[in-house]
């Protein structure tokens, strides 16, 4: 990964590292110890891994800033955060991580605990749009995450079947649309097209598929023409900012 990076850095000089989510990893071990892993438990043990983790990624951030001149993204993978249960005062939790990074995200990819989203207050937040379309209660968070500077990344491409470039676009404009009401303002800049979750078990060849749909999607969200197998070439007029992600 370093001499990769030594040999080509990105133009925007921002590097994503993943980490697991304390929050998920206190739940599993709670679990695996016969507690219900929710609540107050959670928060202790997760507070004390997320010191553990942010230890050890600012190491790493320390030696891509100074050695390669790269800032990077630290984004915390929390599947398990909705049966924690947390309380909005709970969001203090991911604090070290927030300074060992230039930035900071979340990765939810299940049903996504609005409010304290919201108080976490990511720079970037990826969840799964396939799963969880945008309510609400979620595009006042959204909206508040695009507002200050932030990132959302839709998880728009079904991982799951062959999915359709346009169909996908039209899950994040429909998005965008219930975001309008929250005053928003202009999201293309501030979103970044993603797959839902589920790829890192499927095949290598499934992979290429998702990530070469991915590109078709983030292509049509600049307006850019994009052709088919058959022949056809698609076109949306919506500019947007997109760009790959993994999940």
């Amino acid at each position: 990964f370093a001499l990769a990076l030594s040999a080509r850095a990105p133009e925007h000089r921002l590097v994503k590292l993943q980490v697991t989510g304390p929050v998920t990893l206190a739940v599993a071990l709670e679990r695996a110890a016969g507690r219900p892993g929710r609540g107050e438990d959670v928060v202790d043990l997760a507070t004390q891994i997320a010191l553990w983790l942010s230890a050890s990624a600012a190491v790493q951030t320390r030696w891509l800033h100074d050695e390669l001149g790269l800032d990077a993204l630290l984004v915390a993978d929390e599947p398990g955060l909705q049966h924690a249960a947390l309380a909005v005062e709970h969001a203090r939790v991911w604090d070290p991580l927030r300074q060992a990074a230039t930035a900071w995200g979340l990765h939810v990819c299940c049903a996504v605990p609005w409010p304290l989203v919201a108080a976490a207050g990511p720079d970037v937040l990826s969840f799964d749009l396939v799963a969880q379309p945008v309510t609400e209660v979620a595009a006042h968070t959204l909206s508040s995450i695009a507002c200050r500077g932030g990132r959302i990344a839709w998880g728009a491409v079904d991982s799951g079947e062959r999915a359709d470039p346009a169909g996908a676009l039209a899950r994040i404009e429909q998005g965008w649309a219930t975001l309008a009401s929250e005053g928003a303002g202009e999201l293309g800049p501030a979103s970044l097209v993603s797959a839902s979750c589920g790829t890192g078990g499927r095949s290598a060849g499934d992979e290429r598929r998702v990530a070469s749909v991915l590109a078709q999607v983030a292509a049509l969200g600049r307006g850019e023409p994009v052709s088919r197998r058959t022949g056809t070439t698609i076109t949306a007029p919506t500019a947007i900012g997109a760009a790959q992600d993994d999940n």
